[in-house]
Protein backbone atom coordinates (compact mmCIF):
# COMPACT_ATOMS: atom_id res chain seq x y z
CA UNK A 1 0.00 0.00 0.00
CA UNK A 2 1.46 3.58 -0.64
CA UNK A 3 2.40 5.66 1.93
CA UNK A 4 1.76 9.49 2.16
CA UNK A 5 4.41 10.01 5.00
CA UNK A 6 4.69 14.52 5.14
CA UNK A 7 2.26 14.52 2.70
CA UNK A 8 -1.00 17.14 3.37
CA UNK A 9 -4.27 16.40 2.00
CA UNK A 10 -7.56 18.34 1.92
CA UNK A 11 -10.42 16.55 1.46
CA UNK A 12 -13.85 18.28 0.59
CA UNK A 13 -17.16 16.60 1.95
CA UNK A 14 -15.47 15.08 4.69
CA UNK A 15 -17.41 15.57 7.37
CA UNK A 16 -19.44 12.35 5.99
CA UNK A 17 -20.59 9.55 4.05
CA UNK A 18 -17.85 8.95 1.13
CA UNK A 19 -15.41 12.39 2.00
CA UNK A 20 -15.19 10.82 5.61
CA UNK A 21 -14.01 7.04 4.48
CA UNK A 22 -11.30 9.02 1.97
CA UNK A 23 -10.13 11.23 4.59
CA UNK A 24 -9.48 8.25 7.21
CA UNK A 25 -7.63 5.83 4.32
CA UNK A 26 -5.67 9.19 3.86
CA UNK A 27 -5.13 9.44 7.19
CA UNK A 28 -3.84 6.33 7.88
CA UNK A 29 -1.37 6.08 4.88
CA UNK A 30 0.46 9.03 6.97
CA UNK A 31 -0.87 11.59 5.30
CA UNK A 32 -1.68 15.12 7.12
CA UNK A 33 -5.56 15.77 6.25
CA UNK A 34 -7.46 18.47 6.16
CA UNK A 35 -11.56 17.49 7.18
CA UNK A 36 -13.39 20.13 4.83
CA UNK A 37 -17.04 20.59 5.47
CA UNK A 38 -19.16 23.35 5.50
CA UNK A 39 -20.88 22.31 9.42
CA UNK A 40 -17.89 22.93 11.59
CA UNK A 41 -19.37 20.04 14.03
CA UNK A 42 -18.74 17.29 11.27
CA UNK A 43 -15.47 18.66 10.67
CA UNK A 44 -14.48 18.46 14.10
CA UNK A 45 -16.16 15.11 15.05
CA UNK A 46 -13.78 13.48 11.81
CA UNK A 47 -10.82 15.46 12.68
CA UNK A 48 -10.88 14.01 16.50
CA UNK A 49 -11.63 10.66 15.39
CA UNK A 50 -8.30 10.62 12.91
CA UNK A 51 -6.61 12.29 15.97
CA UNK A 52 -7.99 9.50 18.30
CA UNK A 53 -6.28 6.52 15.90
CA UNK A 54 -2.91 8.13 16.41
CA UNK A 55 -3.17 9.71 12.77
CA UNK A 56 -2.32 13.45 12.44
CA UNK A 57 -5.64 15.63 10.82
CA UNK A 58 -7.42 19.06 11.54
CA UNK A 59 -11.17 20.66 11.28
CA UNK A 60 -11.62 22.85 7.91
CA UNK A 61 -14.84 24.06 8.01
CA UNK A 62 -15.36 26.64 5.11
CA UNK A 63 -17.75 26.46 2.13
CA UNK A 64 -15.87 25.46 -1.10
CA UNK A 65 -17.81 27.93 -3.10
CA UNK A 66 -16.20 30.79 -1.30
CA UNK A 67 -12.98 31.25 -2.88
CA UNK A 68 -11.64 33.34 -0.31
CA UNK A 69 -12.12 31.27 1.83
CA UNK A 70 -10.19 28.30 -0.11
CA UNK A 71 -7.13 30.49 -0.52
CA UNK A 72 -7.41 30.93 3.20
CA UNK A 73 -7.22 27.29 3.89
CA UNK A 74 -4.56 26.37 1.12
CA UNK A 75 -1.99 29.22 1.25
CA UNK A 76 -0.50 28.23 4.58
CA UNK A 77 0.07 24.91 3.15
CA UNK A 78 2.00 26.09 0.61
CA UNK A 79 5.81 26.67 -0.14
CA UNK A 80 6.77 30.52 0.02
CA UNK A 81 7.03 30.49 -2.96
CA UNK A 82 4.06 29.22 -4.33
CA UNK A 83 0.74 31.57 -4.69
CA UNK A 84 -2.61 30.14 -4.38
CA UNK A 85 -5.03 32.02 -7.16
CA UNK A 86 -8.61 31.84 -8.63
CA UNK A 87 -9.23 31.80 -11.98
CA UNK A 88 -9.82 35.43 -12.46
CA UNK A 89 -6.34 36.52 -10.41
CA UNK A 90 -4.26 34.01 -12.47
CA UNK A 91 -5.66 35.38 -15.94
CA UNK A 92 -4.98 38.81 -15.17
CA UNK A 93 -1.16 38.08 -13.29
CA UNK A 94 -0.79 36.67 -17.10
CA UNK A 95 -2.30 39.86 -19.07
CA UNK A 96 -0.01 41.83 -16.78
CA UNK A 97 3.15 39.62 -17.19
CA UNK A 98 2.46 39.50 -20.94
CA UNK A 99 2.47 43.72 -21.49
CA UNK A 100 4.51 44.51 -18.46
CA UNK A 101 7.57 42.10 -18.48
CA UNK A 102 7.96 40.85 -22.20
CA UNK A 103 8.54 42.33 -24.90
CA UNK A 104 5.08 41.68 -26.59
CA UNK A 105 3.25 44.16 -24.24
CA UNK A 106 6.27 46.97 -25.27
CA UNK A 107 5.55 46.47 -29.10
CA UNK A 108 2.35 46.36 -28.43
CA UNK A 109 2.19 49.61 -26.48
CA UNK A 110 4.77 51.36 -29.52
CA UNK A 111 2.53 50.35 -32.21
CA UNK A 112 -0.39 51.94 -30.45
CA UNK A 113 1.57 55.07 -29.44
CA UNK A 114 2.54 55.30 -33.41
CA UNK A 115 -0.60 54.85 -34.50
CA UNK A 116 -2.54 57.72 -32.90
CA UNK A 117 0.73 60.07 -33.70
CA UNK A 118 0.54 59.02 -37.44
CA UNK A 119 -3.20 59.01 -37.35
CA UNK A 120 -3.27 62.41 -35.10
CA UNK A 121 -1.25 64.13 -38.49
CA UNK A 122 -3.25 62.42 -41.37
CA UNK A 123 -6.59 63.52 -39.69
CA UNK A 124 -4.69 67.39 -38.98
CA UNK A 125 -3.74 66.85 -43.07
CA UNK A 126 -7.67 66.05 -43.94
CA UNK A 127 -8.64 68.98 -41.47
CA UNK A 128 -6.36 71.75 -42.71
CA UNK A 129 -6.37 71.30 -45.97
CA UNK A 130 -10.14 71.77 -45.44
CA UNK A 131 -10.13 74.58 -43.88
CA UNK A 132 -7.88 76.17 -45.78
CA UNK A 133 -10.37 75.81 -48.87
CA UNK A 134 -13.09 76.88 -47.62
CA UNK A 135 -11.60 79.79 -45.86
CA UNK A 136 -14.31 82.36 -47.90
CA UNK A 137 -17.15 80.22 -46.50
CA UNK A 138 -16.21 80.70 -42.55
CA UNK A 139 -14.77 83.88 -43.06
CA UNK A 140 -18.69 84.94 -44.30
CA UNK A 141 -19.89 82.92 -41.62
CA UNK A 142 -17.74 84.82 -39.11
CA UNK A 143 -18.83 88.20 -41.10
CA UNK A 144 -22.65 87.47 -40.51
CA UNK A 145 -21.59 87.27 -36.72
CA UNK A 146 -20.99 84.09 -36.19
CA UNK A 147 -18.42 83.69 -33.17
CA UNK A 148 -15.18 82.14 -33.06
CA UNK A 149 -17.21 78.99 -30.87
CA UNK A 150 -19.50 78.14 -33.37
CA UNK A 151 -17.15 77.89 -36.66
CA UNK A 152 -14.56 76.24 -34.61
CA UNK A 153 -17.53 73.83 -33.41
CA UNK A 154 -18.03 73.13 -37.47
CA UNK A 155 -14.51 71.89 -37.48
CA UNK A 156 -15.33 69.78 -34.23
CA UNK A 157 -17.91 68.06 -35.50
CA UNK A 158 -16.09 67.31 -38.89
CA UNK A 159 -13.71 65.45 -37.00
CA UNK A 160 -16.28 63.66 -34.81
CA UNK A 161 -17.74 62.02 -38.16
CA UNK A 162 -14.30 61.06 -38.94
CA UNK A 163 -13.92 59.41 -35.77
CA UNK A 164 -17.11 57.47 -36.54
CA UNK A 165 -16.48 56.96 -39.85
CA UNK A 166 -12.94 55.87 -39.05
CA UNK A 167 -13.87 53.57 -36.28
CA UNK A 168 -16.82 51.49 -37.68
CA UNK A 169 -14.78 49.73 -40.27
CA UNK A 170 -11.65 49.41 -38.12
CA UNK A 171 -13.74 47.47 -35.60
CA UNK A 172 -15.05 45.45 -37.98
CA UNK A 173 -11.86 44.52 -39.52
CA UNK A 174 -10.25 44.02 -35.99
CA UNK A 175 -12.76 41.22 -34.96
CA UNK A 176 -12.00 39.46 -38.70
CA UNK A 177 -8.25 39.41 -37.48
CA UNK A 178 -9.16 38.52 -33.92
CA UNK A 179 -11.43 35.50 -35.09
CA UNK A 180 -8.80 34.44 -38.24
CA UNK A 181 -5.85 34.46 -35.37
CA UNK A 182 -7.82 32.45 -33.09
CA UNK A 183 -8.38 29.51 -35.46
CA UNK A 184 -4.65 29.88 -36.26
CA UNK A 185 -3.13 29.62 -33.02
CA UNK A 186 -6.46 28.41 -31.13
CA UNK A 187 -5.70 30.57 -28.29
CA UNK A 188 -9.05 32.21 -26.72
CA UNK A 189 -8.33 35.74 -27.95
CA UNK A 190 -11.45 38.03 -28.72
CA UNK A 191 -12.59 41.83 -29.10
CA UNK A 192 -14.22 42.79 -26.00
CA UNK A 193 -16.42 45.60 -25.57
CA UNK A 194 -14.20 47.20 -22.61
CA UNK A 195 -11.57 47.64 -25.61
CA UNK A 196 -13.52 48.48 -28.16
CA UNK A 197 -14.24 51.28 -25.96
CA UNK A 198 -11.08 52.17 -25.30
CA UNK A 199 -10.47 52.70 -29.24
CA UNK A 200 -13.50 55.06 -29.58
CA UNK A 201 -12.46 56.86 -27.00
CA UNK A 202 -8.86 57.10 -28.08
CA UNK A 203 -10.28 57.79 -31.74
CA UNK A 204 -12.52 60.77 -30.69
CA UNK A 205 -9.36 62.12 -28.38
CA UNK A 206 -6.97 61.75 -31.98
CA UNK A 207 -9.44 63.15 -34.02
CA UNK A 208 -11.12 66.28 -32.06
CA UNK A 209 -7.88 66.94 -31.41
CA UNK A 210 -6.39 67.31 -34.44
CA UNK A 211 -9.41 69.49 -35.10
CA UNK A 212 -8.77 71.56 -32.43
CA UNK A 213 -5.35 72.42 -33.80
CA UNK A 214 -6.76 72.55 -37.52
CA UNK A 215 -8.99 75.79 -36.31
CA UNK A 216 -6.05 78.09 -35.29
CA UNK A 217 -6.51 79.47 -38.78
CA UNK A 218 -10.31 80.19 -38.04
CA UNK A 219 -9.29 82.13 -34.75
CA UNK A 220 -6.93 84.69 -36.83
CA UNK A 221 -8.89 85.01 -39.87
CA UNK A 222 -10.26 88.50 -40.86
CA UNK A 223 -12.82 88.55 -43.21
CA UNK A 224 -11.88 91.78 -44.81
CA UNK A 225 -8.62 89.67 -45.94
CA UNK A 226 -10.16 87.56 -47.88
CA UNK A 227 -12.62 89.12 -49.88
Amino acid sequence: MFRLDGRTAVVTGAGQNMGRGVAETLAAQGAHVLVNDIEPGRAEEVATHIRAEGQSAEAAPFDVTDLTAVQAALQPLMKKDVKVLTRNELAELEVNYWERNSSVGFIFSLGVLVGFVVGSIIVYQILCGDVMNNLPQYATLKAMGYTDSFVIGVVIQQSAILAVIGFVPGVIISMGLYSLLANVTKLTVFMTLTRALQVLILTFVMCVGSGALATRKLVELDPADVF
